[in-house]
């Protein structure tokens, strides 16, 4: 499985702009073979807690990421916002290369420390989909990273996605390979699984496509 992930400068909460920059990003991933690409957190919007006014109304990031999937024929995963009462709910969904919405997981765990948990309520379930018919997967988002017991009680996966939008200052902790200056991370994590009897977890920003020999990782 080769999997594309975006080093995206996302322009604030200014959705236009960022789906000329995603449909970008799909059609290079496209065009080097990649059966997926993962954007970041809140892909079209950015980190914020202004949730009236990034939330979808009418599913609207949805159907612009299904397009894209079924025009290009890749996979997609991305993070948007509803809002379906009086709080947010923070989405990670992935469309498959058909069309078909294979996931929509809710972010168990907003970030308490910056204020999310007072505008996002979390949700209660795993995100848990198959890639081209024999990749078990499932998504987090962002803090769930550092809910080890959510991993734990996980069916066993061969892929873990996890979706981010971290401040520069959190980088250089959280994801030293991501680089200095950049804004958003997507990483794409391994674990609690086996294959080819190793253990692995991949955490890293690129633009473009990642490839691996099937079966493997790097």
């Amino acid at each position: 499985m080769k999997v594309a992930m975006t080093d995206m400068d996302i322009a604030w909460e200014d959705k236009e702009k960022n789906k000329s920059l995603c449909a970008a990003m799909v059609k290079e991933a496209a065009m080097y073979g990649a059966d997926l690409i993962l954007f970041p957190e809140m892909t079209l919007t950015g980190f914020s807690n202004d949730v009236p006014k990034i939330a979808d109304k009418e599913q609207e990031t949805l159907h612009f990421f299904t397009e894209l999937a079924e025009e290009k024929r890749i996979a997609i995963g991305f993070g948007y916002v509803s809002m379906p009462d009086k709080k947010g709910r923070n989405h990670f969904a992935l469309i498959d290369a058909n069309g078909s919405l294979r996931m929509d997981y809710l972010k168990l765990h907003p970030f308490t420390h910056g204020g999310e948990a007072d505008f996002y309520e979390g949700g209660n379930e795993f995100g848990c989909f198959t890639m081209l018919e024999q990749w078990n997967c499932a998504g987090f988002v962002c803090y769930d990273l550092r809910f080890p017991e959510s991993f734990q009680k996980l069916p066993d996966r061969d892929v873990i996605f996890l979706i981010a939008n971290w401040p520069k200052s959190r980088i250089s902790v959280v994801c030293p390979v991501a680089g200095k200056g950049n804004r958003n991370a997507v990483l794409c994590c391994r674990h609690q699984s086996y294959r080819n009897g190793k253990r692995y977890l991949l955490s890293e920003k690129f633009r473009g496509v990642y490839p691996k020999r099937k079966g493997t990782y790097r």
